[in-house]
């Protein structure tokens, strides 16, 4: 009983893994983003021949470097923004929450 318990955090911990991956496989891509007035890179179409010849992977190294179909991407956004505008304010000596 001892050892279960042990392995309990690591268990949880890859659960929560597993689950911010099938959230982002399940989740419909969206292709504009009305915030940024841009459109947004789709994920890229699944194929053995695609695949074989790497351009399955450039397409999802793109899309992911530029994390346009991440989760919670755009609430993400907002979060470091507030956290840069903090910054700013605390530097002009206008501190407000």
């Amino acid at each position: 009983m001892k050892r279960f318990f042990r392995l309990v955090p690591s268990l949880v911990f890859f659960a929560m893994i597993l689950a911010i991956m099938a959230v982002g496989i399940v989740q419909k891509d969206k292709t504009y983003s009305s915030a940024e007035n841009r459109m947004l890179q789709e994920f890229p179409k699944l194929s053995v021949k695609r695949l074989l010849n790497g351009k399955f992977q450039k397409k999802y190294e793109t899309i992911y470097a530029i994390q346009d179909q991440f989760f919670q991407r755009f609430s993400e956004k907002v979060r470091c923004f507030r956290v840069k505008l903090k910054i700013i304010r605390r530097e002009r000596g206008s501190v407000r929450s």
